[in-house]
């Protein structure tokens, strides 16, 4: 009966690694902003940035026409842009930050009238390849971790279901 209950316990836990995706938020007077970004930010890479506005109370989709985003590294712009907002799908800002460390993301939700909503800067730290197991270059690992977590769940399962209900020996 342990061993059901480890398996259990096991099968969950591989469910939650893909959890919620991580994002910056910040209220600023009567709104929102949430930022989305994929969990694993990485040099080299390309980020995708859903970008967000929300009326704070009651929360609500905020309107807005456009937002510039603006990267920077120690005062040195890395990319900047302006993103419209189509108010069918989110709206996107792609980054690839081209080293480890801190940066910061400066946002401005303009109107149709290009008059300033609100504005937030954002930092963010992005860190070095070192000790990271699981990137997109290393999928094979993966798929080997994940093939293995799931064999070992399915084993203890079938283990515990077999002294459950399998054959018993007379005594």
């Amino acid at each position: 009966m342990r061993i059901l209950f480890l398996s259990l316990l096991l099968v969950p836990s591989m469910a939650a690694a893909h959890g919620d995706a991580p994002s910056l938020e910040a209220e600023v007077g009567e709104y929102m902003i949430d930022i989305g970004y994929a969990p694993d930010l990485a040099p080299g890479e390309k980020i995708e940035f859903d970008i967000d506005l929300f009326t704070a109370d009651p929360i609500d989709y905020a309107d807005f026409a456009s937002v510039d985003v603006r990267v920077t590294r120690d005062g040195a712009e890395i990319v900047s842009g302006s993103v419209e907002n189509d108010s069918v799908n989110i709206p996107v800002f792609h980054v690839t930050f081209p080293d480890a460390g801190g940066y910061d993301m400066d946002v401005r939700y303009l109107d149709e009238r290009d008059r300033l909503i609100v504005a937030r800067t954002f930092h963010l730290e992005v860190p070095g390849t070192a000790g990271v197991l699981l990137r997109e270059g290393s999928s094979m690992a993966t798929y080997v971790i994940a093939g293995g977590l799931l064999a070992l769940s399915v084993a203890t399962g079938g283990v515990a279901l077999w002294e459950q209900f399998g054959p018993k020996k007379k005594r």
